[in-house]
């Protein structure tokens, strides 16, 4: 007969139901962890849930099994998004403790992509539409973190504005590859 294990966190109990499907996610290759993860728990998890670290090695997966250059920064994209996101989300409940790491995740990230633009050059694919995607995405990234740096206390304001240096380096070198005028300030916020 088999028994059902229980888990619990600080929001309630976790079946073991919803256990077998994070473990199918790694076994379809990690790209059902993140989503699982937010759909166990209703709403998409933060840096202060006990099962952020779960979401994260199921990005570090996908990522494992994403074998294309293009491909890659498409998702290490989709990753700086979602650490935007998360930094929003900690500046909007006032927890700054979680500014840096978050920051510096989306910097890596973002110069992840940069890294494999670069390898799908070298590789002779057309990496147009992933500038394209990276442009207009860093612009909206730096419009966030421009809202996010007026609601962070003093601690956080250096992690962000290097964050918004970083999307406006990342898309000023993806507008101009495409040949187009930047959308953003001809200077990062915070900068004389």
């Amino acid at each position: 007969m088999a028994s059902i294990i229980i888990m619990t966190n600080k929001k309630g109990v976790i079946p073991a139901l919803a256990i077998l499907v994070i473990l199918g996610g790694v076994v379809a290759g990690g790209v059902g962890i993140p989503v699982a993860v937010d759909k166990i728990s209703g709403k998409d998890i933060g840096p202060d849930n006990a099962v952020y670290g779960i979401e994260r090695a199921g990005e570090a997966i996908q990522l494992a099994f994403t074998g294309d250059h293009v491909a890659r920064a498409q998702t290490h994209l989709a990753f700086a998004s979602e650490r935007v996101d998360e930094l929003k989300a900690v500046a909007d409940v006032g927890k700054p403790e979680f500014v840096e790491g978050l920051a510096n995740d989306y910097n890596n990230e973002i110069a992840e992509v940069e890294r494999e633009i670069e390898g799908a050059k070298a590789a002779g694919k057309d990496v147009t539409s992933v500038q394209d995607l990276v442009a207009n995405m860093t612009a909206k990234h730096y419009e966030t973190l421009e809202d996010i740096l007026t609601r962070v206390p003093p601690v956080a304001v250096e992690y962000i504005e290097k964050a918004i240096n970083v999307s406006w380096t990342g898309h000023n070198k993806a507008s101009e590859a495409l040949g187009r005028a930047s959308q953003l300030p001809s200077v990062p916020a915070g900068k004389p």
